[in-house]
């Protein structure tokens, strides 16, 4: 069975680590974490601190925990798929909030193409939606975004969005390979998004961030956005006590849910209700209905 194996720049030996997986069938996992030790734990098992690396994991769908060694800092639980004879790589960064935690996955698999030439694939997706991404110098696009048909090639991904701390990766994509990359962006401090206006957010998000009509009004009906972030295997968003990223937490709704407007919006966040308990929702993670 021919095999492809994704060779992410993050300083791995990716050229052992392919002639090792080719003939086996079990999967690899990469993590690396920065400056601040994580525990990470695979469907509640604890497998080792970052840096991380094993070739001997099972393939299949689990649920991967990244549990910050120091107590300020927040764990983050998402849903990965591990594919045979692939390597998985993780890069995160914790962070003392949800908001202010990021990283990027990247899920590696085969592709079906039928192509010749030009029969890879990337699928992007991220946290918050509708971040823009450039392949390249290429025309930006909102996530989620997928490319297909493209050539085994390296490739620079440059994300970027309004209230959030831009990031650029380098990826190398091999012959009849799909990645999917999931990337979760850092919001800016409090500060900094002070000094983020409406005007510099742009066409493409002015509807969320300033919704026009009757929509408007306090009463409007708003939905829970994805957001990357899940706790007990839903995914969730935290509501704030204070419009701050920064603030305590409020109370926490799953994605889908819906929440109703109490008339007040601060810098980029809406003053909601849920059930009898209001809180403050980041604009990039709701929507009026």
């Amino acid at each position: 069975m021919k095999i492809a194996l994704v060779i992410i720049i993050l300083g791995v030996a990716s050229w052992l680590i392919y002639m090792y997986l080719q003939n086996s069938g079990v999967t690899g996992l990469q993590v690396e974490s920065g400056d601040q030790a994580v525990q990470v734990m695979l469907d509640g098992e604890f497998l080792g601190p970052t840096p991380f690396y094993s070739n001997q994991l099972t393939p299949g769908q689990h649920v991967i925990t990244l549990q910050p060694v120091a107590a300020e800092y927040l764990s983050y639980d998402r849903p990965i798929t591990l594919t045979a004879n692939y390597l998985t790589v993780i890069e995160w960064h914790p962070a003392t909030t949800v908001e202010r935690s990021w990283g990027i996955f990247y899920e590696p698999s085969t592709n079906d193409s039928d192509s010749l030439v030009h029969n890879s694939e990337l699928a992007i997706a991220s946290a918050p939606d509708n971040v823009v991404v450039r392949l390249n110098d290429g025309d930006p696009e909102a996530t989620p975004q997928v490319w297909s048909s493209l050539a085994a090639d390296d490739y620079r991904l440059n994300f970027s969005l309004p209230g959030y701390e831009s990031l650029s990766r380098n990826i190398s994509l091999a012959a009849r390979t799909k990645i999917n990359v999931f990337v979760k962006l850092a919001r800016f401090n409090e500060s900094l998004l002070q000094e983020t206006s409406a005007e510099d957010v742009g066409s493409g998000y002015e509807s969320q961030l300033r919704p026009s009509g009757s929509r408007q009004v306090a009463g409007a009906t708003m939905k829970v956005l994805s957001t990357g972030t899940y706790q007990d295997r839903k995914e969730v968003l935290t509501l704030r006590t204070q419009p701050d990223a920064n603030s305590p937490a409020a109370l926490v709704v799953t994605v889908g849910s819906q929440l109703t407007y109490l008339g007040d919006q601060q810098n980029g966040f809406y003053k909601v209700q849920s059930g009898q308990k209001a809180g403050w929702a980041p604009a990039d993670s709701v929507r009026f209905q």
